[in-house]
C-alpha cells in the first residue's frame, strides 16, 4: 500500500520526483493508462433500467399492489383493475420524471470541467484533471476539490 512506502521509494516506483513529470513521460503514462475518468457502464445501466425498478420500491406502490392483491381475493375486479392501472400510471410518471432529471444532471456533469494544480517539468501548472497521470505532483489547497488517488508528501 501506498500509505506505508516512503516517500522516496514512491519517487523511485513512479520514476518521478519533486520537479514533477516531464511532458514526454506524462504523453507515455496517458497512452498506457489513459485518461483520468470514471467509466460510465454504471450510468448507463442507470439510465434506464435500474430508474424503472426503483419506481417499484415506492411505499404507494406497495400499498397499491397489496391492495390491488385484496381487491382480486375479495373477487372486485374493476377495483383491483382501477387499483393496477393506477400503479402503472404512478410508475411511468414516476420513471419519466427520474430519467429528464438524470438526464439534464448528466448532461450539466458534461459542461464542468475541473482542473488540478500539478508539478511538470519543474513548473506549476493548471491542467484539466482527466490528464492527470499516476506520478503527477499535485498541489492541493483550501476549497481544491480532489479529483485522482494521492499520497500527501509536505503539508503545511
Amino acid at each position: 500500500m501506498f500509505y506505508q512506502k516512503s516517500i522516496s521509494q514512491l519517487f523511485t516506483e513512479f520514476q518521478t520526483n519533486r520537479k514533477g513529470l516531464t511532458a514526454k513521460v506524462v504523453a507515455e503514462r496517458l497512452s498506457e493508462y489513459g485518461r483520468n475518468i470514471l467509466t460510465k457502464a454504471r450510468e448507463k445501466q442507470s439510465a434506464w433500467s435500474i430508474i424503472l425498478f426503483s419506481q417499484w420500491k415506492s411505499p404507494l406502490i406497495i400499498i397499491l399492489v397489496v391492495a390491488a392483491i385484496i381487491s382480486a381475493l375479495l373477487h372486485e375486479y374493476i377495483d383491483m383493475v382501477v387499483i393496477v392501472a393506477t400503479i402503472f400510471i404512478n410508475v411511468a410518471i414516476g420513471f419519466f420524471q427520474e430519467y429528464k432529471a438524470s438526464s439534464a444532471l448528466d448532461k450539466l456533469r458534461q459542461l464542468v470541467s475541473y482542473h488540478a494544480l500539478v508539478m511538470r517539468d519543474g513548473v506549476k501548472q493548471h491542467v484539466n484533471t482527466t490528464q492527470i497521470v499516476p506520478g503527477d505532483i499535485l498541489f492541493v489547497e483550501a476549497g481544491s476539490k480532489i479529483q485522482a488517488d494521492g499520497r500527501i508528501i509536505d503539508a503545511v
